[in-house]
């Protein structure tokens, strides 16, 4: 019944309050034809289980948008330039498998508190300076691919590293800050490295492969 009202408003999707299908978001940010209500008023972008390969191109003026749940999107090869998405607080791309890196535009996204990334299984790449100054949850489970740990945020509190290829961490990284750390099924079982094992121990929650 709701999404009749939506659509019943215009039959051009730019001209709507509202956007509540994922073909009509797309084309409204590729074509440039949202209205001021639709851009600079989208506070959150829920396209779970999407086919879509990438979402639009160019930067759009994003900045009441706070959460953006892809999770699923199994073809999503490319994130969008998110520069102008600043107040962004979580970004969830959990299982989007054909995803193989992150923009650099992410490093604008200072406000950004959760990154879920977990089974996106053909990751090798996430911008190494990206700071991402006030995360705190980083989940990279099952990023198999992934071998270099970016230099992020002193304010994470908890870490997800499970299955994945990381083989040391940034030397001005402070894992002994972190409240709960997962390293289960690591392929290089950094856990073992002496600079690695001082930190854990200082955490307060660390979970490990059983031995």
């Amino acid at each position: 019944m709701g999404k009749e009202i939506v659509c019943s408003q215009s039959k051009n999707p730019g001209e709507r309050e509202f956007l509540v299908d994922s073909k009509d978001i797309c084309n409204v940010l590729e074509d440039g034809t949202g209205t001021e209500n639709v851009l600079d008023n989208l506070v959150k972008l829920q396209m779970q289980k999407s086919k879509l390969e990438k979402l639009w191109d160019g930067v759009h003026p994003l900045r009441a948008l706070k959460d953006i749940d892809l999770r699923r999107s199994k073809n999503l090869k490319i994130i969008p330039d998110l520069s102008r998405a600043t107040n962004l607080v979580t970004l969830n791309l959990c299982d989007c498998s054909s995803l193989e890196e992150l923009p650099s535009s992410i490093q604008y996204l200072n406000k950004l508190e959760k990154l879920e990334l977990s089974g996106c299984s053909n990751l090798e790449t996430i911008p190494p300076a990206i700071n991402l100054r006030s995360l705190l949850r980083l989940d990279l489970g099952g990023c198999s691919r992934l071998r270099r740990f970016p230099d992020i945020s002193c304010k994470l509190r908890e870490l997800i590293l499970t299955e994945t290829a990381i083989d040391e961490f940034p030397s001005n990284f402070r894992l002994e800050n972190i409240a709960l750390v997962y390293m289960n099924a690591m392929k290089s079982r950094i856990w073992q490295k002496d600079e690695v094992k001082k930190c854990l121990h200082i955490s307060l929650t660390v979970l490990l492969e059983s031995l």
